[in-house]
């Protein structure tokens, strides 16, 4: 039966009781095992474990990066960064587990860690550390890709502006695999001509009014030539 514990292994409970102490989280102890969470409960329960139902979180959900990057001595703002959340639930989530984290943690080049202010978003694209740009996360930072455009323009780029990576590989930013574009809708128009996504109606609309702006933006320039 589903809720049964009778066809789990001894490693698979050792492993079940181990992890839930560590991560206090039935879908990740069961995730993390392969096995069926209703089976997970079921066994901690049999074993008067108390669940908690705590609720996966981001940090839940990256957790050995989490801890990884707090042992690395990364500061709570650099690790929400890469993980999706803010610095603050970052470091709820090392105190609950009392992962070794020191909160004046040195950030920059005078943490022994450094790695030259380059990490790795959530979304795979690599970010680097720019404080004082104009276009600079909270936490400092900008899009690689999006940097090496504006040196190769000389000049920032503007919010509305797309870089497209060439091979479709977020983390290749040479120059030559690199294109701009003025705008979404036409960085949408040539990269999915030919393909026939499953739009919205409410994504259709507006791929067509970034389109038709973009019409008409060229048919401006062209008679303003002329």
């Amino acid at each position: 039966m589903t809720k049964g514990y009778k066809h789990l292994t001894k490693q698979q409970k050792a492993g079940i009781e181990r992890l839930y102490q560590e991560t206090q989280s039935t879908s990740i102890t069961a995730e993390r095992l392969g096995v069926n969470i209703q089976r997970a409960r079921y066994y901690l329960k049999r074993r008067g474990i108390q669940l908690t139902g705590y609720r996966k979180t981001a940090c839940h959900e990256n957790f050995d990066l989490v801890v990884q990057l707090a042992q690395e001595g990364h500061s709570y703002s650099e690790i929400a960064r890469q993980v999706g959340t803010n610095h603050h639930r970052v470091k709820e989530f090392l105190e609950r587990y009392e992962i070794d984290h020191p909160g004046h943690v040195q950030t920059g080049k005078n943490n022994p860690n450094w790695k030259g202010g380059r990490v790795v978003d959530k979304d795979g694209y690599v970010l680097v550390l720019t404080p004082g740009h104009p276009n600079a996360d909270r936490h400092g930072y900008m899009r690689e890709h999006r940097l090496v455009m504006e040196e190769q323009l000389g000049r920032l780029l503007e919010p509305g502006e797309v870089v497209h990576h060439l091979d479709d590989d977020q983390q290749n930013n040479s120059p030559e695999n690199l294109k701009l574009y003025p705008s979404n809708g036409e960085h949408l128009a040539e990269t999915l001509s030919g393909q026939v996504p499953d739009w919205t109606e409410d994504g259709k609309r507006r791929i067509w009014a970034a389109a038709h702006q973009a019409a008409a933006r060229k048919r401006k320039s062209s008679q303003s030539q002329s």
